[in-house]
């Protein structure tokens, strides 16, 4: 189920760095997972499930590429100007993962709540735009729970 926070374009902070705003709100993703229990009086039937856990991602637009994209690369230890992440094989992601913190940029509305998760990892791949019509898209990142709490996010 995704909620959709629609209170007009968004601030975001990742791994400590601007990477401009979002075109509109953004969408949380909560993706719950569950393991099949069939029995044999049912052959291949589902007669229960049971909880297995759960994915978070965030999704958005975002609308300033100049800061997306160095920002991306800092975090994932690369060099935008090299396009070098390759120094990252092997490596845990949970390492580079960063504080992903989402704000309002009209704080004068109701809803101006605002979302953090301690760890955030990019999901999609860090796209290079050349051409000067592409300066926006949608990036995802996926939510790693607190190792402390045990949640995907927190929102004040």
């Amino acid at each position: 189920m995704a909620y959709q926070f629609v209170s007009g374009p968004y601030n975001i902070l990742y791994a400590g760095t601007s990477v401009g705003t979002t075109a509109e709100g953004i969408t949380l993703r909560e993706e719950k997972l569950q393991r099949d229990i069939m029995t044999d009086e049912h052959g291949e039937g589902v007669t229960d499930m049971l909880v297995a856990g759960s994915n978070c991602f965030v999704e958005f637009d975002f609308v300033e590429y100049t800061k997306m994209l160095p920002a991306l690369y800092a975090a994932n230890g690369g060099s935008a100007s090299q396009g070098d992440i390759f120094g990252n094989v092997g490596k845990l992601m949970s390492a580079l993962g960063g504080i992903l913190n989402i704000s309002p940029v009209d704080t004068r509305n109701n809803n101006n709540q605002t979302f953090i998760a301690s760890t955030a990892l990019v999901v999609n791949d860090i796209e290079i735009l050349l051409s000067s019509r592409l300066r926006q898209g949608p990036i995802t990142f996926r939510l790693l729970p607190d190792p402390t709490t045990g949640e995907h996010y927190a929102v004040s």
